[in-house]
């Protein structure tokens, strides 16, 4: 886990890392988290996304991310854990935002 989680908000790697998925899923917006749910779960580790966009409540309010994971598996081609890299993506979906509502009004 890296330390530069705290970069979401409120959140260190230690308290991101004892939140568990339960946590974690409960970190996800609300009107999010039954997608990001319904792309993790079912299936298991084998239909892991490879890219997957989403709202999560920190602190200071709700921020933007685009989760980017792969499954990593032992030498028996056994799924042993998941890497990724969660990055925030809160201005450019603001700036996108903004585009949209200019374009709408033209």
């Amino acid at each position: 886990m890296s330390p530069q989680i705290h970069e979401l908000g409120s959140f260190d790697a230690e308290e991101w890392l004892a939140r568990g998925v339960t946590g974690w899923l409960d970190a996800i917006h609300e009107e999010d988290r039954l997608r990001v749910e319904a792309r993790f779960a079912p299936h298991g580790v084998d239909t892991v996304p490879s890219e997957i966009h989403y709202r999560v409540n920190v602190g200071d309010g709700v921020r933007y991310v685009r989760d980017q994971c792969r499954v990593v598996r032992n030498h028996a081609g056994e799924p042993v854990a998941i890497q990724g890299i969660i990055a925030d993506i809160t201005a450019q979906q603001k700036s996108h935002v903004v585009r949209r509502a200019r374009a709408l009004m033209r």
